[in-house]
C-alpha cells in the first residue's frame, strides 16, 4: 500500500531546515528507514535501529567492560573487594 505524504513549505523557511522537518516526517510515517547496525551489535542480521538504541548499547557495553575490569583486578588482588 503506497499512501502520499505532503509537506508545506513555509514563506521564507531556509531550504535545510525544510528538509530536516522532511526527514522527520519520513521517518515519523515509516516509509523509508536505512537499514544499519553497530559493528559490534550481536545479531548478525541487520535491521534498522534507532541511534539513542546504538548509544545505550555501547554506554551498556562500557559499564560491562568496566565491571569486568574491576572484578578482574579484585581476583588479582589489585583492588580492595568491597564491604559486605
Amino acid at each position: 500500500m503506497i499512501m502520499g505524504l505532503r509537506m508545506r513549505l513555509h514563506d521564507g523557511e531556509p531550504i535545510g531546515q525544510a528538509l530536516r522537518r522532511f526527514k522527520k516526517l519520513v521517518e515519523r510515517q515509516r516509509i523509508y528507514r536505512k537499514p544499519c547496525k553497530p559493528s559490534s551489535w550481536p545479531l548478525g542480521t541487520q535491521y534498522f535501529v534507532r541511534n539513542t538504541e546504538i548509544r545505550r548499547y555501547k554506554e551498556f557495553m562500557k559499564w560491562v567492560k568496566s565491571r569486568d575490569a574491576t572484578r578482574q583486578a579484585m581476583r588479582e588482588g589489585k583492588q580492595p573487594s568491597p564491604p559486605v
